[in-house]
């Protein structure tokens, strides 16, 4: 990273092959997959509303455990020291993050995960919306639904709608 860096001056992004962490797009994946499995799981057990602090990080730890071994570093290339911490960061940030999702699902349910739609065209708009819906909340009993859309970066903003109709301008 130094010589491409310093030496070559190039940009400064995040090498998806190196030793020392997970790519954003890699750990993106691993966040997601566990979300989905986490999320799953409770809605087969029919539990999704009904949970202690202490109930979510079990489950978060089962779909960790589920996807992730001790010896997965090797499938990201990755120092097995290395891999340890991001597995317990993995851990305290998902715990962290389904437990105050759980408290605000109100009467919506994770239902559906990674669905694709190719394109939606919204009047007034100069653009069509497509993409990946991380995930869809259903409330069966009022026919509605949120789309949740999940971002781990330290980047992101407070006003969604602020933001994006800032670049419409």
């Amino acid at each position: 990273k130094f010589f491409f860096h310093k030496a070559l001056h190039l940009e400064d992004r995040e090498d998806v092959y190196s030793r020392w962490e997970m790519g954003a797009d890699k750990r993106g994946q691993a966040y997601h997959q566990v979300l989905e499995d986490f999320y799953k799981e409770l809605k087969r057990l029919h539990i999704t509303h009904d949970l202690f602090d202490s109930g979510v990080a079990e489950y978060v730890d089962r779909a960790l455990t589920k996807n992730f071994t001790s010896q997965s570093y090797r499938d990201y290339g990755i120092y097995p020291v290395v891999w340890e911490l991001l597995l317990s960061q993995m851990r305290q940030r998902l715990t962290a993050f389904a437990v105050a999702d759980i408290k605000t699902l109100g009467p919506f349910t994770p239902s559906y995960f990674e669905r694709d739609f190719s394109s939606l065209s919204i009047p007034g708009l100069p653009f069509k919306l497509r993409g990946i819906m991380d995930r869809i909340d259903i409330n069966l009993q009022d026919k509605t639904f949120i789309i949740a859309d999940y971002k781990s970066s330290d980047q992101g903003t407070k006003n969604l709608a602020q933001s994006f109709f800032t670049y419409l301008i």
